[in-house]
């Protein structure tokens, strides 16, 4: 089982900062993430070490979070659908 360092900041926050550098926007003036996604089931996930995936939209882009902790931040399309 893998988890996150103390010195790291948990993926939630990670996400929104990796968010805010791919959108060149502020971190506060980005939507509340829990608008998104549960933070904390998100946390968990990446504590757990699990192999598994989650896809969301946040502000203007979608994001992929791995269980490993890997975030992918690419640009929001049209017509873009969360399976």
């Amino acid at each position: 089982m893998s988890q996150i360092k103390s010195s790291e900041p948990p993926v939630s926050v990670a996400v929104v900062e990796a968010v805010s550098a791919a959108e060149g926007r502020e971190q506060m003036s980005l939507p509340l993430l829990r608008d998104a996604v549960d933070p904390e089931a998100l946390d968990t996930l990446c504590r757990t070490g699990e192999t598994t995936t989650v896809s969301f939209e946040y502000s203007d882009s979608r994001v992929t979070v791995d269980g490993d902790g890997s975030i992918t931040v690419a640009a929001r399309t049209a017509g873009t659908q969360i399976q």
